[in-house]
């Protein structure tokens, strides 16, 4: 959990949880041991990886994951996308949220954002 000016987000519970066919499944297994992923919400947002078209996206939410999940997290993405891992985690802690690519991925909404829905 981050900390800003004496004030502490807490995780809402929200979870992005990965088919297990899906070829990420290795390696959110290998991070995480797990194939599911926090969420800062439940809302989808329109994005574009570089050299792909528009897609739907997830917000991971990063200040969610123990320290060492962030570390397994930047290692997976070098090893992956030969991207320096301290150059993916700067661009994380910019955008304030892993990008999750919405495929293949069904939503656990937390007991805040469903009573939300309700209304």
């Amino acid at each position: 959990m981050s900390t800003s000016a004496n004030v502490m987000r807490v995780p809402c519970g929200c979870k992005a949880l990965l088919n297990e066919k899906d070829p990420r499944a290795e390696i959110w297994m290998k991070v995480f041991g797990k194939l599911e992923f926090p969420l800062q919400s439940p809302v989808q947002h329109l994005g574009q990886a570089e050299g792909e078209h528009p897609d739907k996206f997830l917000r991971g939410d990063w200040s969610a994951l123990e320290p060492e999940e962030q570390q397994r997290l930047c290692q997976a993405m070098k090893d992956k996308f030969r991207v320096d891992d301290k150059i993916f985690r700067s661009q994380v802690q910019t955008l304030g949220y892993v990008p999750i690519k919405d495929v293949n991925i069904h939503v656990f909404i937390c007991q805040k954002h469903t009573s939300m829905m309700v209304c």
